[in-house]
């Protein structure tokens, strides 16, 4: 998440839940899934990833449905 938030896919914010309950990091996308995935694909390590581009948005809504899901 720490790379997603450097590249500005996500936002996060810190949460505390008062004394006791802990702290947790609230993330959001910045853009749509569909800008997400096209910046994905111009990534020079995803090259052989470049002419995929069902199987890239394929994983990039499964990462996000497991994310919402807390998977």
């Amino acid at each position: 998440m720490n790379e997603a938030e450097t590249y500005n896919f996500v936002t996060s914010e810190k949460r505390g839940r008062g004394y006791g309950s802990g702290v947790h990091k609230k993330y959001t996308f910045v853009d749509d899934p569909e800008v997400v995935a096209e910046t994905l694909q111009t990534d020079f390590r995803l090259e052989d990833a470049e002419h995929e581009e069902d199987l890239v948005k394929s994983v990039v809504n499964a990462q996000i449905d497991d994310f919402f899901e807390g998977n």
